[in-house]
């Protein structure tokens, strides 16, 4: 990453680069704080019209999976809502490779270089904005589910082996990856309690299977 102070012709304004792109305006008083502006969410959103450093507020829960913008063109959006962001290899390229969903007032920042929309939300790790929730209900054994939140979640299982003998254990499978704990009860039937947990990535499919036990609890932080 290349920084550099660019001056302008006149001699008394100027500009910080990241890469050679102006990212904030400076002028004889000093830092130029970046406009604001407000867009409505729609399946393309056009950036074009504003200047590098504006920060535009995006309104309505439209998922949009276009953006416009002028290349060499740096802006920090902010969403004023739940704002579904569709992956698109050209046209908005989400940092992780996977469509995603934006909580109120997260940043994301857009920028065009080569032809290519490059979109970087601030809140996009595990935890952050999530709750965990008892889906125990309405989750089976053996059954697969898809990670839809457009954000990774975090699963968590548990099976117990009342009145089984022998090996008891649980497996669950994240996107063909298999994580299980099992053990074995060696003195007749008894109670073992096994546990899993792993991150299921968005838009991968996930389930769990047991080995002589039942569903305890099954948690999911999303």
């Amino acid at each position: 990453m290349s920084i550099s102070l660019k001056s302008n012709a006149d001699g008394t304004t100027g500009a910080i680069q990241i890469n050679g792109t102006d990212i904030v305006t400076v002028t004889s008083n000093g830092i130029q704080q970046p406009s604001v502006a407000a867009v409505v969410s729609a399946a393309t959103v056009d950036l074009s019209s504003y200047g590098n450093g504006t920060v535009v507020e995006i309104t309505g829960t439209t998922a949009t999976s276009a953006f416009t913008m002028n290349n060499g063109q740096s802006l920090m959006l902010v969403a004023a809502g739940a704002w579904p962001l569709t992956y698109n290899a050209t046209t908005n390229k989400i940092a992780g490779g996977a469509s995603y969903t934006c909580v109120a007032a997260e940043a994301v920042r857009v920028f065009k270089t080569g032809g290519v929309i490059y979109t970087y939300p601030a809140l996009q790790g595990v935890a952050i904005g999530q709750t965990w929730q008892d889906v125990t209900a309405s989750r089976a054994l053996s059954a697969s589910y898809t990670n839809n939140t457009g954000r990774p979640i975090t699963v968590f299982v548990v099976v117990t082996s009342s009145g089984y003998s022998g090996s008891s254990g649980v497996v669950v499978t994240n996107d063909s990856r298999d994580f299980s704990q099992v053990g074995t009860q060696s003195i007749g039937p008894g109670n073992m309690g096994f546990s899993v947990s792993t991150v299921v990535l968005p838009g991968k499919t996930y389930n769990a299977t047991q080995v002589s036990a039942n569903l305890y609890k099954w948690l999911e932080l999303r």
